[in-house]
C-alpha cells in the first residue's frame, strides 16, 4: 500500500483452513501430502512468501482487540506409513514486514517461516522423521517509516519429523531472522520476541538441531519498548538450538551467529 492508501482491519484475522494455523493475516503455506505408497517418502513441502508493506505513505491499521495478527510461510512435510519410508522434507517460506515512508500500527503481530517435517504416521514401524529447513522473517523499517506495535514472535525455525521403530528423527535447521531499522520511529510495546531456532525430531536416534542466525541493526532510528497492561516491556534477541532425544543416541545441537547492532540509535 503507497501513497494515499489506507487500510483498517477491525476485527480479529480469518482463520485459515490449515489447522496448524493461529489465524492469519497472511498466509501462505505448504503441505506435503502423506504416503501409503513402494517409496513410503512423504511429499516436500515449501512455504511461499507471505509480505505485510506500507510505503510512499501507505498506513495500514491492525485489530488491537485482536490476540494477534499472524504473517506466515509455513511448511509442513507429509506424514509416512510405509515400513522402511520416511517422513518428507519441509522448507519454510519467506514472511516479511516493509515499511518504506509509510506506516503500520497494531497490537500483536507473529511473524512465522516455520518448518516441519513429516513424520511416522504408524508408530509399529521403522519410519526416519524428515528434515526441516526454516525459511526467511525479514522486518524492515526505512526512510521515516513508522511501526507502532508489538512483535511477539518471529520464526525463522524448523522442528525435524518425528522417527519411529528404528527410525532416526529428522534434523531441523533454522532459516534467517533478519531485522533492520533504518532513519525509521519504532514504538515496540510489551513483551516483543525476535529469535530464531532448530528442533531436531525424535527418534532411535534423535535428530539435529541447527539454529537460525540472526542480524538486528539499528541506525539513526528512534526505538522505544513501551510496557503494555501488564507493565511488561522487553525485547529479546536470540537463537536457540535443540537436540533431541532418542531411545538409542541423542541428537547434536549447534548454534549459529546473533548480531545486534546499534548507530545513533
Amino acid at each position: 500500500f503507497d501513497a494515499g492508501s489506507s487500510v483498517t482491519l477491525t476485527t480479529a484475522p480469518h482463520q485459515v483452513s490449515y489447522s496448524l494455523d493461529g489465524g492469519s493475516t497472511v498466509a501462505a503455506h505448504g503441505a506435503g501430502g502423506l504416503t501409503d505408497g513402494a517409496a513410503g517418502v512423504g511429499g516436500t513441502a515449501t512455504g511461499g512468501t507471505a509480505t505485510l508493506s506500507a510505503t510512499n505513505g501507505g498506513t495500514i491499521a491492525l485489530p488491537i482487540n485482536a490476540t494477534r495478527s499472524t504473517v506466515s510461510a509455513r511448511a509442513f512435510g507429509g506424514d509416512s506409513s510405509v515400513d522402511g519410508g520416511s517422513g518428507g522434507l519441509a522448507t519454510g517460506g519467506t514472511t516479511q514486514m516493509l515499511i518504506d515512508g509509510g506506516t503500520i500500527t497494531g497490537a500483536e503481530l507473529n511473524f512465522s517461516a516455520f518448518g516441519f517435517g513429516g513424520s511416522s504416521d504408524e508408530a509399529i514401524l521403522n519410519i526416519d522423521g524428515g528434515d526441516a529447513i526454516g525459511g526467511s522473517v525479514i522486518i524492515t523499517v526505512t526512510n521515516n517509516g513508522v511501526f507502532n506495535g508489538g512483535i511477539v514472535g518471529t520464526q525463522p525455525a524448523a522442528t525435524g519429523g518425528n522417527g519411529s521403530g528404528t527410525g532416526n528423527g529428522g534434523s531441523g535447521s533454522g532459516g534467517l531472522g533478519q531485522y533492520t531499522f533504518t532513519n525509521a520511529d519504532v514504538t515496540l510495546t510489551g513483551r516483543n520476541v525476535l529469535r530464531g531456532g532448530g528442533n531436531g525430531g525424535t527418534g532411535a536416534v534423535g535428530g539435529n538441531g541447527t539454529s537460525a542466525p540472526v542480524v538486528f541493526t539499528a541506525t539513526d532510528t528512534t526505538l522505544q519498548i513501551l510496557p503494555d497492561v501488564n507493565d511488561v516491556a522487553e525485547l529479546e534477541i536470540g537463537s536457540l538450538a535443540l537436540a533431541a532425544a532418542g531411545t538409542q543416541s541423542a541428537g547434536n545441537a549447534t548454534g549459529t551467529t546473533v548480531d545486534v547492532n546499534f548507530t545513533n540509535s
